[in-house]
């Protein structure tokens, strides 16, 4: 969970603030998140977003701060329909793996236990 990123820092105030290079990029479908995941959740960085972009000869869509994680910071935006950058996909947000009575209930990488009823 968020509150569980101790010894990292959560800033979640407005600011207006334009991205830098390494900062993330945030889209979201159908219930699922654009990443990586192989073994570790990547999100896009926004250098990788504005080649893609301009290799493609599309527009750079506008973005909205929401939030950084030290000095990492976090934009939202909509991504192009037939946006295909190698390694990247959408994926759930929430994957449940049920095992004996109980499940795994992974959100990001976070994973938390809960009991289902028989």
């Amino acid at each position: 969970m968020i509150q569980d990123i101790y010894p990292m820092k959560l800033d979640n105030a407005f600011q207006m603030k334009e991205p830098d290079a390494d900062s993330r990029i945030l889209a979201f479908r159908d219930r699922t998140v654009y990443l990586k995941n192989e073994g570790e959740i990547t999100f896009l960085k926004y250098h990788v977003w504005v080649e893609y972009c301009k290799t493609h000869h599309k527009k750079v869509p506008g973005l909205v701060y929401l939030f950084s994680v030290d000095d990492i910071s976090f934009y939202l935006t909509e991504l192009y329909e037939d946006v295909e950058i190698p390694g990247f996909m959408y994926h759930k947000l929430f994957a449940v793996h049920e095992t004996e009575g109980a499940c795994i209930c992974r959100n990001n990488g976070m994973a938390s236990v809960c009991v289902v009823p028989g």
